[in-house]
């Protein structure tokens, strides 16, 4: 059996600019901001805010990827357009597909699970729970996802995989069956950087944050969460003048 991360996004965030970044997500169809005017004016609006400050909304971006990418070195790492030219021809049953953001993490003790319940070749995909760390106010919060299926929470085989790997919504909402488990095995960050959230309010992304001790169950991601919060504290610290 093979398991590997399927990276949804696999762009340099360190070469992008807004005019790039715009042209690009114009092109995805799940994108809510593309066809809906209110949400991209709303985008631009807290984009440019970003570009005030020390630490542009790229870098930001960036860094985020690069820590996921450290943290989920144990798990083989592809990303999607590569597993639609190598994967989906004839049968990938034995193939095991974890479909992520490029700023989301696993549980390190995930693999084990994972090749515990895919030896049974019914099961066609897994979904377990996931924890939020949300620095997007002024308070941390951490607490389990309520959405259906967040981005970071679901495995499914190879050879069921056609179409319901680019956003977890489409799997969310598929009918293909699925093993369920109560274990919370990954960790989303909810910063100041998401899109879903740049274009639904306006966010300050120079605003202090009031730390939150960490909760025990999430003490094996405590080592990211502080890391996360030492980038978003530098930025802040560094920031040039902000008029909000």
């Amino acid at each position: 059996m093979k398991i590997f991360r399927v990276q949804r996004q696999t762009e340099d965030w360190s070469k992008l600019d807004f005019e790039k970044f715009w042209n690009r997500s114009r092109k995805n169809i799940f994108l809510e901001y593309t066809k809906n005017k209110e949400r991209a004016r709303l985008l631009k609006q807290n984009m440019e805010l970003w570009e005030r400050l020390s630490i542009d909304y790229f870098q930001f971006r960036q860094h985020l990827k690069e820590v996921a990418n450290r943290h989920m070195k144990f798990m083989n790492t592809i990303s999607i357009s590569d597993t639609w030219d190598n994967m989906m021809e004839g049968s990938c049953s034995d193939v095991i597909l974890v479909p992520m953001d490029d700023d989301d993490i696993l549980h390190p003790n995930i693999m084990p699970v994972l090749h515990d319940k895919f030896q049974n070749p019914q099961v066609k995909a897994l979904e377990w729970k996931t924890w939020t760390y949300d620095s997007l106010r002024a308070k941390e919060r951490f607490y389990v996802e309520p959405d259906p299926t967040p981005s970071n929470c679901y495995a499914i085989r190879g050879n069921c995989a056609k179409g319901l790997l680019v956003t977890h919504v489409v799997f969310a909402y598929s009918n293909i069956e699925r093993e369920k488990l109560e274990d919370k095995l990954a960790l989303r960050y909810v910063h100041r950087a998401s899109t879903h959230f740049m274009q639904r309010e306006r966010i300050n992304p120079n605003q202090r944050l009031q730390k939150t001790d960490v909760i025990p169950e999430l003490q094996w991601a405590s080592g990211i969460i502080e890391e996360w919060r030492s980038y978003m504290s530098s930025m802040i610290s560094a920031r040039k003048l902000l008029h909000l």
